[in-house]
């Protein structure tokens, strides 16, 4: 009962943290470039330079990894 508990509140975690990504105003940003360099074939390792030269940042506040431009480009754009 204590595990299943457990899981459940990881998973109301994980779930927060995808909604609040979603509705994240530089995700959003970010996603109306991340079209246009998908339009142009730009490599993920590109992509990522690009929205850091940008100042574009996460929901934390950091820069990009390429992983987070991968996610970014399968939430909103595939």
């Amino acid at each position: 009962n204590l595990m299943k508990k457990h899981n459940e509140a990881i998973a109301q975690s994980n779930q927060t943290n995808r909604t609040k990504a979603k509705h994240n105003v530089n995700n959003m940003r970010a996603d109306a470039l991340l079209r246009s360099m998908v339009k142009e074939a730009v490599t993920l390792s590109q992509m990522t330079i690009r929205l850091n030269e940008q100042g574009f940042v996460t929901s934390k506040g950091c820069k990009f990894q390429i992983v987070q431009v991968q996610r970014l480009i399968q939430r909103y754009i595939v």
